[in-house]
This record gives C-alpha cells, sequence and structure tokens, in this order.
C-alpha cells in the first residue's frame, strides 16, 4: 500500500523495489485517481493484486517484468482511460483483471501474451463499454470463461480455445 490514495499524485519518474524483503506490492497505486504515468521496474516477489486499482487517468502501465507472479487479481480494475493491456507469462488468473476499464478497445492476443497457464478469466474484461475486438486466445487450461460480460461493443469475436471450459455464464453478454 505504498503510495495507496495518493490523489494528488500525477506520477512517479523512478522506483526501486527491494525484492528480498517485499513479497508482496500489493495496492502499490490502488486509488491514485490523478496519476498518469509509472515507472517500469523488476519486481521477483508474488503478489501485485490491485496494483493499479482506481487509477482513473493512467492512459499506459509499462511492460513491467514480474517473472514470478501467478495473480493478476484486479491489477488494473477501474482504470478507466487505460487504453492498452499489459500481462506477464506465468499468470494463471486474470479475474478482475481489466474490469471496468471503458476506454479499453482490444484485449489481450496470444500472440503478444503467453496465455497457456491461465486457468480463470472470471470477469477479466467486464463493463468494458469500448472494447469492440476480442482476442485470438489460447487458454487450453481455462475452465472460466466469464469474462466479457456487461457492455463490450464487439464487432468481432476471434478463435478460442474453449476446450477445458466448465463456466461460460455470462462469457459475452449485453453486447
Amino acid at each position: 500500500s505504498l503510495f495507496r490514495s495518493c490523489s494528488k499524485l500525477l506520477g512517479i519518474e523512478s522506483l526501486t523495489i527491494n525484492t528480498s524483503t517485499s513479497a508482496t506490492i500489493n495496492l502499490l497505486y490502488h486509488s491514485c485517481s490523478n496519476l498518469r504515468y509509472v515507472p517500469l521496474f523488476v519486481y521477483n516477489g508474488t503478489n501485485v493484486s490491485s496494483m493499479h486499482e482506481s487509477n482513473s487517468l493512467l492512459q499506459y502501465i509499462p511492460p513491467y517484468d514480474f517473472p514470478n507472479i501467478t495473480t493478476l487479481g484486479s491489477f488494473a480494475r477501474i482504470c478507466s482511460q487505460l487504453r492498452k493491456p499489459c500481462t506477464t507469462a506465468n499468470v494463471t488468473s486474470l479475474y478482475r483483471t481489466y474490469q471496468n476499464c471503458s476506454a479499453m478497445i482490444t484485449a489481450m492476443r496470444s500472440g503478444e501474451h503467453d496465455l497457456s497457464l491461465v486457468t480463470s478469466a472470471r470477469e477479466c474484461y467486464s463493463g468494458n463499454y469500448s472494447m469492440k475486438f476480442s482476442h485470438t486466445i489460447d487458454l487450453p487450461i481455462c475452465t472460466n470463461f466469464v469474462s466479457f460480460q456487461a457492455g463490450a461493443k464487439f464487432e468481432e469475436i476471434e478463435v478460442f480455445d474453449t476446450s477445458a471450459g466448465q463456466d461460460f455464464n455470462y462469457f459475452v453478454s449485453g453486447t
């Protein structure tokens, strides 16, 4: 919760995290409503939950190097100006990762992101009102596809590997 609720903070130019003593940086920039830019840094810990949640003016998240992160729970939830998603290679859960990012027009694509370990995409993109294109996705072990409900304006839905899927309630609804 290092900068949590710093509502007047506009940006941070550089940041170094001591990964030998910091196992979690969850809530790092949570509710920094005026935050416009953040630095790229390496983090070897395991928890970044809600790191950018409610950064309502943030448009870009740098391509962080998070080799040990497995869950991006609410990572960039309610970043209403965020234009482009980012992710890491070892992620298994995308629970509410980009929920209510209303300016995002396209989702992650398998060619750009390794999604082969994802087991849940629950509510990952729900409430993204501007999203027009879903991703070409390779989710061979994902069982929960409840991710695009409420608000997307899809013009095109690309190929999905849903062979392991068990929960498709509201997978694509209200579009």
